[in-house]
This record gives structure tokens, sequence and C-alpha cells, in this order.
């Protein structure tokens, strides 16, 4: 598998693309959020995280934690048939409650961080100390990409202090991960584990403080536990 470095070139901008929305139905629950992604969404909608959760942000179980998603809305056949929608077997007639009809994203300037990162997907080193870029394999598409730089693909200010965020994010959550599926921890320390990381990282407001260093200050205060 190839991997890729933010300032690299890969075959990622379509041109040809008409918006058909494709990459943003059927999705499930796999569009997870993290606090960066909680902050940017506060901030773009203007509402506080707490009032997110259940018609934008569900919750749903990751490794023994409580996480938050982004969510999705059913698409009725009625309204399958008027748009000329075709489903394969198995898939879940879905699609993201920010997709417009046109197949249109209508958060894009603070869309989730996995979103911005399709067709790409990342992976972190064993040592929890550096991360990559790779291509998802399953992602097909007939038009023809042209290279883009995968900072400039991603879009986000302060690219290091994200991708050195998202390391320490992704290496906290492990821990946390990997001491819940121990035989000691039980349902009550699940929800208390829960229910702290919820309330610390994403229902907490960011907003009036640097984001990188104020989660660096929360994420100090949680990691000697794990």
């Amino acid at each position: 598998m190839r991997t890729y470095s933010s300032g690299d070139m890969a075959k990622l901008y379509c041109k040809e693309c008409d918006g058909c929305g494709d990459c943003c139905r059927c999705m499930g629950d796999t569009i997870e959020l993290d606090p960066y992604d909680a902050f940017q969404l506060t901030y773009g909608l203007r509402k506080d995280f707490a009032s997110l959760i259940g018609p934008v942000v569900g919750l749903h179980e990751n490794g023994g934690m409580v996480l938050p998603f982004m969510q999705t809305r059913p698409i009725p056949e009625e309204e399958q048939r008027a748009r000329g929608m075709h489903f394969a077997d198995g898939q879940e007639p879905e699609e993201c409650i920010f997709l417009s009809a046109d197949g249109r994203c209508q958060i894009h300037g603070f869309r989730p961080g996995i979103c911005r990162l399709f067709p790409l997907g990342r992976q972190y080193a064993e040592d929890g100390r550096s991360q990559c870029y790779f291509m998802v394999e399953e992602v097909t598409c007939d038009y023809p990409k042209t290279k883009v730089r995968i900072d400039k693909w991603l879009g986000i200010p302060d690219l290091e202090e994200y991708e050195a965020f998202k390391i320490r994010w992704h290496s906290l959550v492990k821990r946390v991960q990997e001491r819940l599926s121990t035989p000691g921890a039980d349902d009550a320390f699940r929800r208390k584990i829960s229910t702290l990381f919820l309330q610390e990282f994403y229902i907490k407001s960011y907003l009036g403080t640097d984001f990188y260093e104020e989660v660096g200050r929360r994420m100090g205060q949680v990691e000697p536990l794990f």
C-alpha cells in the first residue's frame, strides 16, 4: 500500500464531479467525530454541542467508549423514485443530513475531518508518534482524477498542529479502549469514562480559546489516568 505525507501530490481532484453525493450516502455511523470536529460544528452552526446531540449528532459505542458521529437521514421510497436513486442490496437508503437535494454539502467549510480526507484514509504508526495517508482501495469512480497536494485537499489551517492533535487523540482513545476491554472494566466504569470524555472533550465549549492549546490542556489532565 502506498502512503503519503501532507506535502505529497495524489490523484484526488475530479473536475468532472457533478455533485452526485454518493460519498455522503450509506455511511451509517462511520463519520465519527473528534473534538476538533465538535469545535468546528459548534462554531459553524452557532450552537452548543449538547443541542446538536440527537438532531445532528448521534452517539454509539466504539471499543467500550460512547463517541459521537454524524447523523444520517433515511430516504423514503417515494423520494428515491422521484430522484431516480438506486441502492445495492444490503445498502441502507440514507444520506448525511447536511447533503442538499442537488448533492452538495451544506457545511462544506466546517465539515468533519473524515469527510475532508475522502478518498484518503489515515494510518497511525505503531509507536503512536506519526501518521500518514493512503488511498482508500474500495473507492470507485469512473471519472479521471488529477493530482493535488494533500495539504491543499484537506484545507485545514495550521495543519501541523492538527496532525499532532490527531496523533495524540488517537493514542489516548486507543489506550482508553484497551483499558475498557479488560475484564475488570464493568458497565458502570465504562459509563463513567464515556461521560467524562463527552463532557470534557465535546460538550464543554472551545469557543474563545486557542483550540489546540485548550484540547492539549484537557488531554494532559486525562492522559495520566490511562
